[in-house]
């Protein structure tokens, strides 16, 4: 009995210590793309499934010492305007990041919308003719301290306007 209340402690003690915690895969530095980054980081190992997809809302309130992210839950978009196509758009999504089979997306006005995008939000499902406005999906509000990007805080909410953030601390520097 002692031998196996031995090895016991040891298993539990080598599978506590082969875990790495979150904080080891936060990227310590950076601007809003590597917030973003961690964002992503969190959500993967916290909140989703494989086969999820993201649509990642930047900076929704513009905050002085803080980066805020919306974001929505398998939540469709529309299908882009041929117009829009191979052009910089603030309507739909130019970037993504697919990891561990979810997608994440965004709307970056500095790149043009590509057939790549379109291609992985349609392997997804991401995208709808006419979406449904006005569900009550699940949504995360994350804020992250632009002085500390491995400093955030999360909050579940359910439809995309928020009535109130989540509160967070940011160091003064």
């Amino acid at each position: 009995m002692a031998i196996m209340k031995k090895y016991s402690i040891i298993i539990v003690v080598l599978f506590i210590s082969s875990c790495s915690s979150i904080r080891d895969k936060l990227i310590v530095e950076g601007n809003i793309n590597e917030a973003r980054k961690n964002v992503i980081t969190d959500i993967i190992a916290k909140h989703s499934k494989k086969g999820d997809f993201f649509y990642i809302i930047d900076d929704f309130h513009k905050k002085k010492d803080k980066y805020v992210f919306i974001v929505l839950i398998n939540e469709q978009t529309s299908v882009p305007l041929e117009k829009e196509m191979n052009n910089k758009s603030n309507s739909f999504p130019s970037r993504y990041i697919e990891k561990k089979k979810r997608l994440f997306f965004w709307i970056d006005t500095t790149h043009v919308i590509t057939d790549d995008i379109v291609f992985r939000m349609e392997q997804y499902r991401a995208m709808v003719i006419f979406p449904l406005i006005g569900k009550k999906k699940k949504t995360f509000i994350y804020l992250v301290c632009k002085n500390d990007i491995t400093n955030y805080k999360m909050k579940k909410v359910y439809g995309i306007l928020p009535k109130n953030f989540p509160k967070l601390k940011c160091s003064k520097e």
